[in-house]
């Protein structure tokens, strides 16, 4: 049991990732190669897929984090919470796992069309959620204002929003794509 994080924000997007981690693990530990690889349709994504295309999303995020969360960041002196900026919110609405109808990812943010990934691909994913996870706890241990670190976007440099939206941004898109992936599994069973 990991100890509860100061910032109640912080502690709910921990909380939200572990569990993606643990439904990954429990969900799609035993598949076999081919079924990682198994698509519902010729332009649907497989398993597999969904994991790429989260880690194509994080190789954008993955080399800011290391230099915005450091003991030199501003720190929330005042206990604040986080507020969600525009584009924040704009991103948000297009990767809420609640949503109604399917937004297509930028194209470079894709897998690679007919890709076979090894199984090896999801211990690379259970690795890039933990290590969001203790971005979240190196967050919360230095006390970092949220609301005043900026990361640029993964579709471009144009667009920036706070460290607060980055991880909401990446609970919700992580929990939105394990609900495909589970969706697939699903499928792969009926239809089989």
């Amino acid at each position: 049991m990991s100890k509860t994080l100061n910032h109640p924000f912080l502690q709910q997007m921990r909380t939200d990732l572990q569990e993606v981690v643990k439904a990954i693990k429990e969900s799609f530990g035993g598949l076999s190669q081919q079924d990682f690889n198994w698509k519902p349709a010729p332009d649907k994504w497989s398993i597999a897929e969904c994991m790429k295309h989260l880690l194509i999303v994080y190789s954008k995020y993955q080399p800011q984090l290391p230099q915005k969360i450091t003991p030199h960041a501003p720190k929330n002196t005042k206990n604040t919470g986080y507020k969600s900026t525009f584009m924040g919110r704009l991103f948000k609405s297009f990767v809420n796992p609640a949503k109604k109808g399917k937004t297509s990812a930028p194209k470079s943010l894709q897998p690679p069309s007919q890709s076979k990934y090894p199984l090896s691909l999801q211990l690379d994913f259970i690795e890039y959620l933990e290590e969001v996870i203790r971005f979240i706890e190196k967050t919360d241990e230095l006390a970092i204002d949220l609301n005043k670190i900026k990361l640029k976007s993964s579709v471009t440099g144009f667009i920036r929003f706070n460290l607060g939206d980055y991880f909401e941004i990446e609970s919700m898109h992580s929990r939105l794509h394990l609900v495909q992936m589970q969706r697939v599994k699903q499928t792969m069973k009926e239809g089989r």
